[in-house]
């Protein structure tokens, strides 16, 4: 699971690296002249960041599962002492007097 979740934020670093070059090589031949070029240049782009988008959510999937997986396996539980009941930490829900209640 960690391997996945490492190689797709690989991809994801460069497929938006590999956008901002295509994007810039189509506005770098729309302005010589090469209008064909340029718009074959932008669907190039469009196709790599809806390809990054997809990765972006493969890569959210993927963390909320190894999350999920983590925590079904007991490896995310708080510690002893933090399990203890508002009684066992001086907390009765009561107010000890009569000064902590706020004026309305």
């Amino acid at each position: 699971m960690r391997q996945l979740i490492v190689s797709s934020l690989a991809c994801s670093w460069l497929l938006i690296v590999a956008f901002a070059v295509v994007l810039g090589t189509a506005h770098v031949l729309e302005a010589v002249g090469d209008t064909h070029g340029a718009v074959v240049s932008r669907y190039i782009a469009l196709a790599v960041g809806i390809f990054w988008l997809v990765n972006q959510i493969v890569l959210v999937s993927l963390l909320s599962l190894s999350h999920l997986m983590a925590w079904r396996e007991s490896e995310i539980l708080p510690e002893e002492s933090l399990r203890q009941s508002p009684e066992e930490l001086g907390l009765s829900g009561e107010p000890n007097d009569e000064s902590s209640i706020p004026p309305r």
